[in-house]
């Protein structure tokens, strides 16, 4: 549907029906008492594009609320805020490398992006009890895990040491 605002643009809506029986964990609201199994979500735009194009656009936009919510809680972003503004701006760009770097451990470690946050990562790989001891003149790391963990931090392991460069990765 296309419809002219006061100011005399022409805006898109799109509304998308979901059904819950089929997508349990979708978002959107429950609007009509008389068509309980549905929920609706509307996007409203101004591009003049095919919905599913459409729908991926705003669909992968919706996520960057998570990231913000992340770089708050777990990255301290709204608390570092100094009398300078050059310092200020130095520890806003420390942040977000170490947000990028955190990103390309989870890319290429845990070979998926926006699962775990750093709280869990430091619970999980991070904050473990270690030492290095010599077994046959070789340096070893011995790690205080859980048994039922290991097989999944094992698998950090492999990944890394499969993982060789160059690196090719797109933050789209």
């Amino acid at each position: 549907m296309l419809f002219k605002h006061d100011n005399g643009k022409l805006r898109r809506y799109i509304v998308e029906k979901k059904q819950v029986d089929i997508r349990p964990n979708s978002d959107g609201k429950l609007l009509f008492e008389d068509l309980p199994g549905y929920r609706y979500s509307c996007y409203a735009t101004n591009l003049d594009l095919p919905l599913d194009q459409i729908w991926n656009i705003y669909n992968t936009r919706a996520d960057c609320e998570n990231r913000i919510k992340e770089l708050k809680q777990d990255f301290g972003l709204e608390n570092f805020c100094l009398q300078d503004f050059w310092a200020t701006e130095a520890s806003f760009r420390f942040i977000m490398v170490a947000y990028n770097l955190m990103s390309l451990f989870r890319h290429f470690a845990l070979n998926h992006h926006k699962r775990a946050t750093l709280k869990t990562l430091k619970v999980y790989c991070f904050a473990l009890g270690a030492w290095t001891v010599n077994h046959a003149n070789k340096k070893v790391l011995k790690i205080a895990l859980p048994t039922k963990r290991r097989p999944w931090l094992d698998g950090i392991f492999a990944q890394i040491k499969n993982t060789s460069p160059p690196y090719l990765f797109s933050n789209a």
